[in-house]
């Protein structure tokens, strides 16, 4: 396990490097976005895991902004993992944390197949890849429920898929067989597409990841996730296991 964190460590510093070099310089924040990031600003005021300016614009803008949340659920949970929507940041670290974590299972559902393809090569014993039709962008349904085969208890659940109104229904409709949600694209101005604030707002715990302005909200009715992120530098308030909430 030690050096297996060693090395998304350095999957971490890459990632954050990559994003540095491709920052959007000449992208203007628009006034949503600017409120929001006051507002991130404001409640994470003193926060660690915020940049020193506050919420900061990654590369392209939002992609991999979950990867910090999304890899401190997974090593901080038990049980077998969904992923809702595949993609180059996620999916990869994901199945290279549940190889090395014997009796967990991942299962990948995605609505787009030929994109799907792109990652069929990670199927595996421990790594299931599953197309669903009712996940398209285009044409996909909120109203279509959800396989039978999701219907099983869940460890953690990750909420980055198509289309946008499935998003907090799904997560209604896994609320009671999974520990822990990590949701992708929380941020106040993107509200107006998807529309979780009223459903994230429910649980019992919440913590919203700072760093970047295309926030990533982890929730949960059994977890207090706060616990997982040090809350300062001046003292150590580290958890001394990363199962011990489970």
């Amino acid at each position: 396990m030690k050096i297996l964190i060693q090395y998304l460590l350095l999957y971490l510093l890459l990632l954050s490097a990559c994003s540095s070099c491709h920052a959007a310089e000449n992208r203007e924040r628009s006034a949503s976005e600017q409120r929001y990031a006051d507002t991130v600003s404001t409640e994470h005021n003193g926060s660690r895991h915020m940049g020193p300016d506050g919420p900061r614009d990654a590369w392209n803008w939002d992609y991999g902004t979950h990867t910090t949340p999304l890899l401190t659920a997974a090593l901080s949970t038990t049980g077998d993992v969904l992923e809702l929507g595949c993609g180059d940041f996620s999916t990869p670290m994901l199945d290279t944390v549940l190889s090395r974590m014997p009796g967990r299972q991942l299962f990948t559902a995605e609505g787009d197949a030929t994109w799907l393809k792109q990652f069929q090569n990670l199927e595996s014993p421990w790594h299931t890849m599953k197309n669903v039709p009712a996940f398209q962008m285009n044409g996909g349904s909120a109203r279509k429920p959800l396989p039978k085969w999701m219907k099983r208890k869940w460890g953690l659940v990750f909420i980055d898929h198509a289309p946008a109104d499935r998003r907090r229904r799904d997560i209604k409709r896994l609320r009671k067989l999974a520990q822990v949600f990590v949701v992708h694209d929380t941020s106040e101005f993107v509200e107006h597409i998807y529309k979780l604030e009223k459903t994230l707002s429910s649980f019992k715990y919440r913590y919203t990841y700072p760093r970047y302005l295309r926030t990533t909200t982890i929730v949960s009715d059994h977890v207090d996730v706060s616990k997982w992120f040090a809350s300062s530098t001046t003292k150590d308030d580290r958890v001394s296991s990363t199962h011990s909430e489970l």
